[in-house]
């Protein structure tokens, strides 16, 4: 008898410590017109956002993050909303950011923003509408690396939406990072020369970057870099590799894990490590492919 009464105290004490944990978990509305995250009385209830929190940014609100580093665990932009994530550090813990508004990355204040992964975390539109992830140099913005926090690895989740400009994917020796582009309009995309996005790092201890997922990344303009001999990272299912411009560069050895397409009909494929790749290739236009002597390139 004297066991299952410490049973049923201690399951009992669970649910009170559950329950005040949810308790806890806020919904937070940005209520200035325009103003930094920092600051309590910018949002309603008054307070600032952290983990486990829920932040929204409603229609003609722009809301930046430029005073200090934050966390938050769902992210709401509403259409004609604006998040901008300034020099600082936004660490998200498994849920979800979703935009139907704006959500920029800049260096305004000397230092490369960072999106640091506590937790698997989507990126996706809101109420049926993409909203805008920009690191566009071109728009003033960028770059913006996405790391993951601690030495457990993350993944970022793509639906439906693109993640536009110099976006930097950066695992890390002690834990990787992995982009699924979980559904086929979900795209990373350079279009301008001045944007350069990195798929895993060109050096240590940058080294562990995964791709996968039935989407898209593709350069029109400027340059996207994947790999090099030291990542650990694969293509998954049916994700295509896409040029009409700039370059496609794989300055590593990059191995094909599953039914990844290459399709190159402008701009050069610059190959400096070991590329092989089953998944099917398209070449045609004014393409150029472009292989380092010790590198070797294989397209099935």
């Amino acid at each position: 008898m004297r066991t299952s009464y410490l049973q049923i105290a201690s399951s009992a004490s669970a649910i009170m410590i559950l329950a005040t944990m949810a308790a806890r978990a806020t919904n937070f509305t940005f209520t200035a017109n325009s103003g930094d995250w920092n600051y309590s009385g910018n949002w309603n209830p008054n307070g600032v956002p952290t983990s486990g929190d829920t932040a929204t940014i409603p229609n003609g609100k722009t809301c930046k993050i430029a005073d200090a580093n934050q966390s938050c665990t769902n992210i709401v932009i509403q259409s004609g909303g604006t998040l901008g994530l300034e020099s600082r550090d936004l660490t998200l813990s498994a849920g979800s950011v979703s935009n139907a508004g704006t959500f920029y990355f800049d260096n305004t204040g000397g230092g490369v923003p960072r999106v640091l992964l506590a937790g698997d975390t989507t990126f996706q539109g809101y109420l049926g509408t993409n909203g805008i992830y920009t690191a566009r140099i071109t728009d003033g913005y960028g770059p913006v690396k996405f790391e993951s926090s601690g030495s457990t690895s993350r993944s970022i989740i793509v639906l439906g939406i693109t993640l536009k400009g110099s976006f930097q994917f950066l695992g890390t020796t002690s834990a990787d990072i992995t982009v699924d582009l979980d559904d086929s309009t979900a795209k990373l995309e350079v279009d301008h020369a001045s944007d350069e996005m990195l798929i895993g790092g060109a050096a240590a201890p940058y080294n562990k970057t995964n791709l996968m997922g039935v989407g898209e990344a593709k350069v029109s303009a400027g340059n996207l870099k994947l790999g090099r001999a030291s990542i650990e990272g694969f293509v998954d299912t049916s994700v295509t590799l896409r040029a009409t411009g700039g370059t496609l560069t794989f300055t590593g050895d990059f191995a094909d894990a599953g039914s990844a397409k290459l399709m190159a009909v402008g701009g050069i494929i610059d190959v400096d490590g070991t590329v092989a790749g089953e998944g099917g290739i398209g070449i045609g236009g004014d393409c150029q492919i472009k292989v380092a002597p010790s590198g070797y390139f294989s397209w099935e």
